[in-house]
């Protein structure tokens, strides 16, 4: 059996916190809350660290999550909007995507590198809807409405 030891037990919000990403390629987390915000976090040998807070989502930060790359990251909320950003440039969204209420429980990152594809799992309407990213655009890919429907990759112009 493997033995899990604690590390750090850290204070992160002022009021519950619901999810918890790790930013790959780094010592570094994001915490989302019910108080609405998203904090980032950097791990040292002495605890955790609060790099910087992101706040504007209302209702509840319920998912975070950061692409593989590392540089960008997205939140969704019950406002129903799902904000994605630069890590390094937390101060302007890349992109503010709306969805329909409820639609917003779980964000993901494709492991795709060379472009930024974002899931994003609904409530009452039982799908996964797949937006791409680029620049200066947001596009949606498809909805996934069971485990037959693939979808076909759409190429980004400007």
């Amino acid at each position: 059996m493997t033995r899990l030891t604690k590390q750090y037990d850290t204070i992160a919000h002022d009021e519950g916190v619901w999810t918890v990403s790790w930013i790959p390629g780094t010592q570094s987390l994001f915490t989302g809350s019910v108080d609405e915000s998203v904090k980032r976090w950097d791990v040292t040998d002495h605890g955790l660290t609060e790099a910087y807070k992101v706040e504007g989502q209302g209702l509840g930060v319920i998912s975070v999550a950061a692409h593989g790359s590392g540089q960008f990251a997205a939140s969704s909320a019950l406002d129903s909007l799902i904000r994605v950003w630069d890590v390094n440039d937390h101060l302007n969204n890349i992109s503010v995507i709306e969805m329909a209420p409820t639609e917003t429980w779980t964000v993901a990152f494709g492991p795709q590198m060379e472009y930024i594809d974002l899931a994003v799992s609904g409530g009452t309407r039982n799908t996964v809807v797949l937006w791409r990213i680029g620049e200066g655009q947001t596009e949606n890919v498809g909805e996934l409405a069971a485990p037959s429907v693939s979808r076909q990759a759409i190429q980004l112009t400007n």
